[in-house]
């Protein structure tokens, strides 16, 4: 990541006390995470906030490796001080202690069962293709074949980017 990528990323937060959330000010994604794009590329802001001031994040399982996790419960805040990695288990423990689990209130309306995770699997069909005949959405599709170690994305994951750590200040 360069220097202008950087002074880029750093104009898009908004930098506030140090224990309160710098929250992302550009484009997000639908659950409010800051997305930034680098070399055509887009990266969650809160990864590369937590890259910056802390160093890589350590590869591991899952769909982003080892996550970044906000103490805040804050998707859009890019405050390091709010920041730390953990598994995925570690984070929807923390999620479900905090009671933030189910933003509704009740249960997943779509429940996988063995064969329809079967049928997703074994089809090379698009998931949009999916969605239409086996009535379930297309994110449900997409965390069946990432879960299942099946890359339905067309970029690289975030460990393929090399950042820097900032000098200290």
């Amino acid at each position: 990541m360069g220097i202008a990528d950087r002074q880029r990323f750093h104009r898009k937060y908004e930098r506030k006390g140090p224990d309160e959330c710098w929250p992302w000010k550009a484009a997000t994604s639908g659950f409010g995470y800051g997305r930034f794009k680098i070399n055509g590329r887009l990266y969650s802001s809160h990864r590369i906030a937590y890259s910056l001031s802390k160093g890589r994040i350590p590869s591991g399982g899952g769909w982003h490796g080892i996550e970044v996790l906000h103490s805040c419960d804050n998707p859009a805040c890019c405050n390091p001080a709010h920041l730390s990695i953990g598994t995925h288990a570690e984070n929807v423990a923390d999620m479900d202690a905090k009671g933030r689990g189910n933003r509704r209130g009740s249960p997943r309306k779509y429940q996988v069962t063995p064969d329809i995770c079967a049928k997703i699997l074994a089809s090379g069909a698009p998931a949009t293709e999916l969605e239409k005949s086996l009535g379930i959405p297309m994110k449900t599709i997409n965390r069946v074949r990432r879960e299942n170690g099946i890359d339905n994305a067309k970029f690289k994951s975030f460990s393929a980017l090399r950042i820097q750590p900032e000098a200290r200040r």
